[in-house]
This record gives structure tokens, C-alpha cells and sequence, in this order.
């Protein structure tokens, strides 16, 4: 068991619990306590970023379609790692403010192409700005060496899972521009 003062009675149960089914404590603690991390950033910057009319998700949606330029739901989905209905709502919310335009395409009615609006790009640059506030208030709790071992800890969860990272990113779009340019036309 971890032998640790600051450990809450709930926590040495929990220990407890795992050591008796001989689960790793370390391990456990590493997973929770990134989850964890992972979940204060998330609320953090969800609630940094809802005074403008922003979800975290809408605001990492319109960042990649500033990367990429125009996506399809199922590739947001895939590349944000977040469930199709997560990804629904937040683009219904960002196309009936103006922030997105999806199309469908001629060929196929069940592909829909998503592209960022010029109201979607302003509305990232101020998203972007509380972003990286919140960012800097957020990480301020650690010191330079403690952001790198983060670093290279996420960066080596993200490689873990970097065949379907790559392949969700690197996906072609499978609405064509001529059918793009069609269906914007009305033909």
C-alpha cells in the first residue's frame, strides 16, 4: 500500500481495495489522478469559455476547422475524441449562431461537410484569448520541470493511440468541392 499522511481515509480504503485484487497501486493512482487533472482542466476552460456562448467542444471544433479548413462530423468526432451526439450539438449550436455552415453533399445526402464562417473565426480569436488565460492560470500551479514531465506523459498517451489519431486526422474529406460548390448553388 502507498504510505502517505496526506492520504484520505476513503483514499486507503480505495488502496485497500485494489491492493486486495492485486491491482497496482501506482498504476491506479496515476490513472485517477490524470483523469482528475484532466477533468479541472476540462471544467476549467469550459467555464472560462461559457460567458461567450462557448462549449469546450465548440471552441476545439472551431479550432480544427481553423487548422483544416472544412471536416465532416464523423472526422470531428473521431479527431477531438468525442461522441457523435457531442459533436451534433455542438455544431447545431455553432451553425445557428452563424459559426459554421454545413453542407450536404450531392452524391451521398448522409455526408455533410462543416466549414468555419467568418463569425466562427472572430468568435475563435476571442475564444482564443480566454483560452490561453485560462490556460496559464491553470498551469501556474506547476513549475517548468513538472509541465515537461506532463508533457511528455500525454504526449506519450497520445502516441499510444496514434494509429487512429493519425487516421482520424489524416482522413480525407469525402464530400468533393465540385459537390460542395453544387450544393451551395442550389444544383
Amino acid at each position: 500500500m502507498i504510505e502517505d499522511p496526506e492520504l484520505t481515509t476513503t483514499e486507503r480504503r480505495a488502496a485497500q481495495w485494489l491492493a486486495a485484487r492485486g491491482a497496482s497501486l501506482v498504476d491506479f493512482w496515476a490513472s485517477y489522478n490524470a483523469i482528475s487533472a484532466g477533468q479541472i482542466l476540462y471544467s476549467g476552460f469550459g467555464e472560462a469559455l461559457r460567458p461567450m456562448g462557448l462549449s469546450y467542444e465548440s471552441w476545439r471544433i472551431l479550432w480544427v476547422l481553423a487548422l483544416v479548413r472544412r471536416s465532416e462530423p464523423r472526422l470531428l468526432a473521431q479527431t477531438l475524441w468525442l461522441s457523435r451526439p457531442a459533436v451534433t450539438s455542438a455544431l447545431n449550436r455553432l451553425e445557428e449562431g452563424g459559426h459554421i455552415v454545413r453542407t450536404r453533399a450531392t452524391n451521398d445526402r448522409r455526408l455533410v461537410s462543416v466549414e468555419m464562417t467568418a463569425s466562427g473565426a472572430d468568435l475563435l480569436e476571442r475564444g482564443a484569448e480566454v483560452y490561453i488565460a485560462t490556460l496559464r492560470t491553470l498551469m501556474d500551479a506547476l513549475d517548468t520541470e513538472e509541465k515537461e514531465l506532463l508533457a511528455r506523459i500525454g504526449r506519450k498517451f497520445w502516441t499510444m493511440n496514434f494509429d487512429r489519431t493519425r487516421k482520424s486526422a489524416g482522413m480525407p474529406v469525402r464530400v468533393g468541392a465540385a459537390e460542395i460548390a453544387q450544393a451551395a448553388a442550389g444544383a
